[in-house]
């Protein structure tokens, strides 16, 4: 429980003491996930609309294929994701 709390304990005094490597990271993780965000509703949506509104063929199969990407866990997704850019994959 000691390393729990020292964790914590540290992490405030490293978010108090305006430490700019925390605030990097932090920005970060922040503009990497707005970004995702914002390509993911721009392509989201008009598809998304199209799905739901147009008949065309093979529609079936397309909202099937959806459908089950939606059910893969998110750290199978980014696995495989690194696997296509890194530099070994």
């Amino acid at each position: 429980m000691d390393y729990f709390l020292n964790g914590i304990k540290n992490a405030l005094i490293l978010i108090a003491t305006l430490d700019s490597e925390t605030y990097s990271a932090i920005f970060t993780s922040l503009r990497a996930s707005s970004l995702s965000l914002l390509a993911s509703i721009i392509i989201g949506l008009p598809l998304g609309f199209f799905l739901g509104f147009y008949n065309f063929r093979g529609k079936k199969i397309v909202k099937n294929i959806v459908n089950s990407l939606l059910s893969l866990p998110t750290v199978v997704v980014g696995l495989f994701v690194y696997m296509f850019i890194s530099s070994r994959g």
